[in-house]
């Protein structure tokens, strides 16, 4: 019998009213799992908001722990300023110098006649600095794209034009100073027919007397050279550049906020490549450390099933309502264990080398050799997570300038390479200048690194007035670094406050509205032990061997308040900058201020102590991104999210169907009390005809 069409017509009873209610009676554990799961997703993004802050504290602690640190750094003070600039090492020793910038060095700037845009050029054989090519004729444009496919690595071109259909091309070298004065080879005349040269080759312009005499030569070979400087070491951090970053196999490689984590997918592969910088005979690189880790390759094995039922299925009468119960099924997803490989590969110029990471737990240092190119990171078997650590370098020390070896230049005048380049718009020559009264040449302006030790000089300009230079400590780097810390460190300690507090319980039964008053992570352990443990390593004294001793961060102005301070101010921990004190501590003794941040307290060349090395490893089980213990927490949550997921829709199909079958027995109520009025109002009818008769 087909429900009626208007619950409650027959009967008088709203039935949907009552349908409605006990559906939601029916929907409060959804309800409780809406709630929980939103509680559990507002608690994850605290936790991944204070993991990002801690990790941005650990930054400016490694920053101040690491070759990084700024507390023995110097700089070039020039005066005045604007004529020559640079970088100065921090093992560079104090100096004062007395420059004139004479000549800057140039490079070389030679044009052709006017050529008709449209004339025909011969077939004629070129050769610029040893490099040989064959132009198969064409206009001047099909010229200039000629050298700029087969000798660009030494030359640039580019077309001007002149007059409506005249156009000159000019040639730029892109070496400057004497090196701009290649050699060049013009056979077949095409050279000289458009002006650009004079003759069939242009002279060597290497002077006889730069090549040493045989009894002057050297042995290259010597392991030690007695003017060569020793080499040095140097680490950095290693912060991955999406720039630098290539698909060699499957999905792209993803990079964390922080350039440190790099998440490679089953099968992915990609590629880091090497700036030129990275990796130089200057600077060459000569290891590499990171770790890898693969969630899912380690799963356990057991012999749990992999789903459970409570409850039988059953049908339940209550006051002539028929209920059917529902089962309560809970689904657990086993993780496979997979045959995996994960690692790197080093790309060398004449080859390659493989090296796996796996069942290696921690940072692994890999040693590189020369002429690196690229590191491919490679996963099989299971998506894996690398996290980089450190480059470290052997930087070749600065040879000082002999003055019995300085040479005047040797670069032909301007008149002389006019002779040369018939159509010469700018000659090539030498940088010019002297350094305390000594001549000294060189063929460009930048990275000068023999002329002041420890120093790479750039020459700007030139000036007819002597430039005084300088090496001073860069207190301002190291004051930076220190504010860096103290905002990163406030910052932390300001947000924990927020997430962590937990409001009072003022009369009894208000528990709820306590809850909402406190933090979502009131209720948290890990929160409580990251500020704990920070304010401990604050507050504590360090080993200290340079005078004058400094073993606390008060020492050097860094306090959580000056004295007379407010106590409530001095219990939150907030730390403050003495800036007059800090600065006269970087700048009477900088040493000093860098080992109460790091030292190396047993002589063996690795730093073990001082307050942002050890905050610095307290900080990383909290910072980690795999098994870490915020990040576990974070990832126990997403589960549980998951599953509140399936508990829901589960739910929701059944009170779907419970409103169903609610429905379904109202509408057979009404069908039967109107099936019921109508017998009655038949009966009555009947009857009250045969009392009338």
């Amino acid at each position: 019998m087909p429900a009626p069409q208007m619950p409650g017509l027959a009967s008088g009873i709203d039935t949907k009213d009552i349908v409605r209610k006990l559906v939601e009676v029916e929907r409060a554990p959804i309800v409780r799992l809406e709630t929980g799961k939103k509680d559990l997703s507002d608690t994850s993004k605290a936790l991944t908001e204070l993991r990002k802050r801690t990790k941005t504290l650990q930054d400016a602690l490694h920053a101040m722990a690491s070759f990084e640190a700024a507390f023995e750094q110097k700089r070039l003070n020039a005066t005045p300023a604007g004529i020559v600039d640079g970088t100065v090492k921090k093992n560079a020793p104090p100096s004062r110098h007395t420059l004139n910038i004479l000549k800057l060095a140039s490079n070389l700037s030679i044009a052709t006649q006017p050529i008709p845009t449209r004339q025909k050029l011969p077939t004629a054989k070129i050769k610029i600095a040893g490099v040989e090519s064959t132009f198969n004729g064409g206009t001047l444009q099909s010229l200039k794209e000629h050298l700029q496919k087969y000798h660009a690595k030494h030359v640039s071109t580019k077309l001007v034009q002149v007059k409506e259909n005249e156009s000159i091309m000019i040639v730029d070298s892109l070496a400057q100073g004497e090196d701009a004065l290649m050699k060049i080879e013009d056979p077949d005349g095409l050279l000289r027919s458009l002006g650009l040269v004079s003759a069939a080759a242009t002279p060597d312009f290497i002077s006889p007397n730069k090549t040493p005499a045989k009894d002057e030569k050297k042995d290259d070979s010597a392991p030690n050279k007695p003017n060569e400087p020793p080499e040095t070491t140097e680490t950095e951090r290693w912060l991955v550049n999406s720039a630098q970053l290539e698909t060699i196999a499957g999905k792209p490689a993803q990079l964390s906020e922080d350039k440190k984590i790099l998440s490679v997918t089953d099968g992915g592969e990609g590629r880091y490549r090497l700036l030129p910088g990275q990796n130089s005979e200057a600077r060459r690189l000569t290891s590499i450390s990171l770790a890898a880790l693969a969630p899912a390759d380690n799963a356990d094995n057991d012999d749990a099933p992999d789903s459970l039922s409570d409850g039988v299925r059953d049908n339940i009468n209550i006051k002539g309502i028929e209920l059917e119960t529902y089962n309560i099924t809970r689904t657990r997803r086993k993780d496979i264990a997979k045959d995996s490989d994960f690692g790197v590969v080093l790309k060398y110029a004449s080859g390659e080398k493989k090296i796996s990471l796996k069942d290696k737990s921690g940072q692994q240092q890999i040693a590189v050799e020369k002429n690196l190119q690229a590191i491919d990171f490679f996963a099989t078997g299971g998506d894996v997570l690398f996290e980089t650590g450190e480059f470290s370098y052997k930087v070749k020390g600065q040879p000082k300038i002999e003055p019995a070896k300085e040479q005047a230049s040797t670069t032909p005048a301007e008149d002389e390479q006019r002779k040369i380049f018939p159509h010469l718009l700018r000659a090539a020559q030498n940088a010019e200048l002297k350094i305390d009264g000594i001549p000294v040449s060189r063929k460009s302006n930048n990275n000068l690194g023999d002329i002041i030790e420890g120093v790479s000089l750039n020459l700007l300009k030139t000036s007819p007035d002597n430039v005084q230079t300088e090496i001073l400590n860069d207190n301002d780097a190291a004051k930076k670094q220190v504010v860096n810390f103290v905002k990163a460190y406030n910052e932390l300690l300001q947000f924990a406050d927020d997430v962590g507090k937990a409001a009072k319980v003022k009369e009894a039964g208000k528990y709820r509205e306590m809850r909402k008053e406190s933090g979502i992570l009131a209720t948290n352990n890990t929160i409580r032990q990251l500020v704990n443990g920070l304010r401990i390593h604050t507050s504590n004294a360090y080993p200290a061997l340079r005078e004058p001793h400094f073993r606390t961060l008060m020492q050097i102005g860094i306090s959580s308040g000056a004295i007379g301070a407010k106590r409530e101010d001095v219990v939150k921990g907030y730390l403050e900058v003495d800036e007059s004190k800090l600065a006269q501590a970087l700048s009477e003794h900088p040493a000093a201020v860098k080992e109460l941040f790091s030292s190396d307290t047993n002589g063996d060349l690795r730093i073990d102590n001082g307050y942002a090395h050890v905050t610095e490893n307290f900080l990383e089980p909290f910072t980690r991104y795999t098994r870490g213990l915020i990040s576990e927490q974070i990832k126990s949550n997403a589960e549980r999210v998951k599953q509140i997921d399936r508990d829901i829709k589960r739910q929701e199909e059944h009170v779907k169907s419970y409103e169903a079958k609610l429905k379904t027995k109202f509408g057979y109520m009404e069908s039967s009390v109107q099936k019921n009025k109508s017998t009655g109002n038949f009966l009555r009818q009947k009857l009250g005809q045969g009392e009338s008769r």
